[in-house]
């Protein structure tokens, strides 16, 4: 569907760009800061949601990651 609803069937996307991704990933690390293993999955779940792209992927998780590490001191 194009409206958006069946994310999990969208192409992958070798010219995706932009930092949309990351933006929105930093609330991921403030939830899952002490459970790595989860930020991991839910932050590149979220960056694949709309940058279906490594760039995407690596954006949501190092900016969910480094939140987490910031919290944690």
């Amino acid at each position: 569907k194009k409206d958006g609803s069946n994310w999990m069937g969208l192409g992958f996307e070798k010219h995706a760009g932009g930092c949309g991704a990351s933006m929105r990933a930093a609330c991921i690390g403030l939830y899952f800061y002490n459970n790595m293993e989860m930020l991991m999955q839910v932050s590149i779940e979220s960056g694949r949601i709309t940058h279906h792209n490594p760039l995407g992927y690596l954006g949501s998780f190092v900016a969910a990651l480094f939140t987490a590490f910031a919290i944690q001191g």
